[in-house]
């Protein structure tokens, strides 16, 4: 088996240690994920870290120790491809590992005792999945775990991408009706946008008011950001519904917005356009650093992750990534100046499930 990720509370930390000579004496290679003394702390905390990242994919393995180890293996379970087992005699182990391809092992610090710990990873370790008729049957777990959100995902994924064809599609073959139908303004495309960005607003508002009653400020502080975000640029999509009520443009926004609405993205400030400048370049890089930094650096970067769970930011999946860049890449082949009213609908709602369903959800709530 491959590399461990190790982790326990303070009452499994005196284990923890023993196992990890153990380890080292055996040359097998472990990642200890804390804690580094034996003070007081929430179970929770430390078996969320370790199967989060094998639910990342990061290693493969892990053991997680605490009192009882009871309270580990429930934390642990809550995430998608982990199945954490608790194992008290060599016959768990043994099972666990034959029939339910468990990986990660479980102990009770109060429970067993050193010996009787090593026995168990011993067996665990050096026992392979039976496969066979319980393939189907462990296969089923993980469905079980995240099975609204992979639906919904899915479905919403195959409307983006089936629309996102179909603009490149009438790009190519028929420019003026994509210029003037398919991504006109208030049209179907920025609609879409529009709801999708409310989703995911009216969603984070929601998370904020539980996370704010749960005193977990520096999150719903987060939470609400989101909030105000989405409804800024739901309100900037639909020049916060000047068009829908027939509204005139008055002022400044008369006299620098390059297509006469009330809205920010579109005013020339001394010949700097903002929509380029703001909406485009910096925000063309954030888009970036979020996407492709941020989840591959929090686990690297102690500081970085840190960061990430004290504000409660939410990381896109891998999915969710490739689906974001593939839809940049599709909207790039279109080669037409509306290019970005469809990347606009594809990456809204790509946004969307990122905040819904984020690969750190469980650090969130």
């Amino acid at each position: 088996m491959s590399k461990f990720l190790l982790a326990s509370d303070h009452a499994g930390f005196k284990a923890k240690e023993e196992i990890k000579n153990y380890l080292s004496s055996q040359g097998i290679g472990f990642t200890d994920l804390g804690p580094e003394t034996d003070d007081r702390c929430d179970y929770p905390d430390f078996a969320a870290n370790l199967a989060q990242r094998i639910s990342d994919g990061e290693e493969e393995n892990g053991i997680l120790v605490c009192g009882s180890g009871i309270g580990v293996s429930i934390s642990a379970n809550r995430f998608s491809g982990v199945r954490a087992v608790l194992c008290r005699s060599i016959d768990d182990a043994k099972m666990s590992r034959l029939h339910n391809d468990s990986n990660v092992i479980c102990f009770g610090e109060r429970f067993s005792t050193a010996s009787e710990m090593k026995n168990c990873l011993d067996v665990w370790m050096n026992t392979s999945f039976e496969e066979g008729r319980h393939t189907n049957r462990v296969r089923k777990i993980d469905q079980k775990v995240n099975l609204f959100s992979d639906i919904f995902q899915k479905i919403m994924l195959f409307w983006v991408f089936s629309f996102t064809l179909l603009g490149v599609f009438l790009a190519r073959t028929n420019s003026e009706y994509f210029k003037t139908v398919f991504t006109v303004e208030d049209g179907f495309l920025e609609w879409s946008s529009v709801v999708f960005l409310m989703t995911a607003g009216f969603y984070s508002l929601r998370r904020a008011i539980k996370l704010k009653r749960k005193n977990k400020n520096l999150m719903a502080l987060t939470a609400f950001s989101i909030f105000i975000v989405c409804t800024f640029g739901s309100g900037e999509e639909i020049s916060w519904g000047q068009r829908l009520f027939n509204i005139e443009s008055t002022g400044v926004f008369k006299e620098l917005n390059t297509q006469g609405e009330t809205n920010l993205h579109n005013l020339k400030i001394n010949g700097v356009s903002i929509n380029k400048l703001i909406f485009g370049k910096i925000l063309s890089l954030a888009i970036l650093v979020y996407l492709l930094v941020l989840p591959f650096v929090r686990h690297k970067i102690s500081i970085v992750g840190n960061l990430i769970k004290r504000f409660g930011v939410p990381i896109a999946t891998n999915l969710q990534i490739i689906s974001c860049l593939s839809v940049f890449i599709l909207c790039e082949l279109t080669g037409h100046s509306k290019k970005g009213e469809l990347f606009e609908f594809g990456s809204t709602c790509i946004f969307m499930l990122i905040f819904l369903f984020p690969r750190n959800k469980e650090e969130l709530n």
